[in-house]
């Protein structure tokens, strides 16, 4: 990115985070995953297999996460980033194509599989390639788009960090129907995102999931959103 972009980039960042700290919250920042996965606890918040310690080792060059915290220092909302370089023509879709069936299994107990063919996003995610996830506030924090802040905070911190060619996240159905991926600053959702061969058990974790992200291009549109509603608040005042 040029100077002028770092300069806006810095600006939308720090908007953002004068955003969350207004209601009162504190924002903590870290990369020793075994300490989020104790402080996820607090609130009775499973981490899932892409940010478990147990499962992956996450470096400091190439993950973090950034939690909410109260007065008190109760984390109050959640959200992880991860890097992962996809070289020599891997995507997103040849990534998942061998990972899910280690993971997944059909109602029979196979190995589930995926059809040839994945959404474009997933079909064309090459490179330097973002995985967010863990995104979560408790109930008391979500208003005035608290969870939507958390997560385009996070978005603008990976693309400051990363300077990724695409981010994506999963997301709910119940969830993305709501018009979160919208409120995130997601330009791009994929309605049931993984194309089954031979899907997972019923109501698996994985079956309907939506993908929402940004390629680089969307990512930068997402600092000028931040900025004009920071331009346009300002005007208010």
């Amino acid at each position: 990115m040029n100077a002028a972009m770092n300069v806006e980039l810095a600006c939308a960042i720090a908007y953002q985070k004068e955003y969350l700290e207004s209601y009162g919250y504190s924002l903590k920042v870290g990369h020793d995953f075994h300490e989020f996965n104790r402080l996820c606890e607090n609130i009775k918040k499973d981490v899932t297999e892409h940010f478990s310690p147990i499962f992956n080792t996450l470096l400091p060059i190439s993950s973090f996460w950034i939690m909410l915290t109260d007065p008190d220092g109760r984390p109050v909302g959640t959200v992880a980033s991860r890097l992962e370089v996809f070289t020599d023509g891997a995507t997103v879709a040849s990534y998942l194509r061998s990972y899910l069936p280690r993971i997944y299994q059909t109602a029979d107990g196979l190995p589930v599989q995926l059809a040839e063919k994945q959404p474009s996003f997933c079909e064309e995610a090459s490179g330097r390639v973002v995985y967010l996830g863990e995104a979560h506030t408790v109930e008391s924090a979500r208003r005035n788009g608290l969870g939507g802040s958390l997560v385009k905070l996070i978005q603008l911190v990976s693309l400051l960090r990363f300077e990724p060619d695409y981010l994506y996240c999963w997301i709910r159905p119940r969830h993305a129907e709501s018009g979160f991926p919208q409120a995130c600053g997601y330009k791009e959702v994929f309605p049931r995102a993984i194309r089954w061969i031979r899907p997972p058990a019923p109501k698996s974790a994985v079956q309907d999931l939506w993908l929402a992200g940004n390629r680089r291009g969307g990512l930068l549109d997402l600092v000028g959103d931040v900025l004009a509603e920071r331009d346009a608040l300002g005007c208010t005042k």
